[in-house]
């Protein structure tokens, strides 16, 4: 099975081992209920939504992978993006792409979203935390990524995100 990430050189001993660790979980789990449905390349899937001056420009090289799986009643959902351009200094990003499935509502009367961290490259700055949160995005599930600090993705052509989310799902 590919690696969710490729290791990066230079990142420390420690972080190599939680992403590492990572993997063998995931391995695990994906082996054990059923295969891996990729998400095909399609620039409409990546936006930067919150300005029309905002944009995320992601070629189908830097989708290293976009998929989800089945686990029971549970939805795992695993992406990378790298060498993506973002610009007009956006606050986060948007990726959407599964559809006729939602998150599920697992408290009666509140929004159904999650919120995971997230791995944020600006400017090949390895490794920077980022939040991620999955949610309801009209036709399907839609994934948005910040900086933790809340800072902005600047123009440049080295952005990247990735991250792994398992929620409880619904087919539409």
């Amino acid at each position: 099975m590919p690696l969710i990430f490729a290791m990066p050189s230079g990142i420390s001993d420690e972080l190599e081992q939680t992403l590492a660790a990572i993997q063998t979980q995931f391995n695990a789990a994906v082996s054990g209920f059923g295969h891996r449905i990729n998400v095909p390349y399609d620039v409409r899937n990546f936006s930067a939504p919150t300005s029309p001056s905002y944009t995320w420009t992601v070629t189908a090289t830097s989708q290293k992978y976009f998929y989800y799986a089945f686990l029971g009643e549970l939805m795992l959902v695993s992406f990378r993006v790298n060498l993506s351009m973002a610009t007009g200094n956006p606050d986060l990003l948007q990726i959407t792409g599964i559809t006729g499935l939602n998150v599920a509502e697992t408290i009666p009367g509140n929004t159904p979203e999650y919120w995971f961290p997230a791995f944020v490259d600006r400017d090949l700055d390895i490794g920077e935390a980022g939040i991620m949160r999955v949610f309801n995005g009209g036709t399907g599930i839609a994934i948005q990524v910040q900086q933790a600090d809340r800072g902005v993705f600047t123009n440049s052509g080295f952005t990247g995100v990735a991250g792994v989310a398992i929620f409880p799902f619904v087919r539409l």
